[in-house]
């Protein structure tokens, strides 16, 4: 079972940079030919927190083993719409089904904030 939990500074770690800067990872996303640094890291975890229109999570098997990450937003209030964009970091869980539970349990939490 997966849990999603408001991603915090305590989790900008080094499993989550070696996330960000895996190719294979980030192969059809933005992020993908770009090498960040723990400050990048931080820097984006913090300013998310920020937002009224960005909600940024973590997905986490068992509660604490942080496997991938999860943003809902921005949130388009006007039209009632929002972007969902996520990652499994951790290859070795690829395909196991992580990734559609996740969007289950967003789309629970983008009802609430849309």
């Amino acid at each position: 079972m997966i849990y999603l939990k408001e991603l915090r500074k305590k989790h900008a770690t080094e499993t989550y940079l070696r996330w960000m800067n895996d190719y294979h990872v980030h192969e059809f996303t933005e992020q993908k030919n770009k090498k960040h640094k723990l400050s990048d890291i931080i820097k984006f975890i913090k300013d998310n927190k920020k937002s009224k229109f960005n909600f940024l999570y973590g997905i986490f098997l068992k509660k604490k083993i942080h496997i991938g990450n999860i943003k809902l937003g921005p949130i388009l209030p006007f039209h009632k719409t929002a972007f969902i964009s996520y990652f499994i970091g951790e290859k070795k869980l690829w395909g196991k089904g992580y990734g559609k539970a996740t969007i289950a349990e967003i789309l629970k939490i983008a009802k609430k904030k849309v």
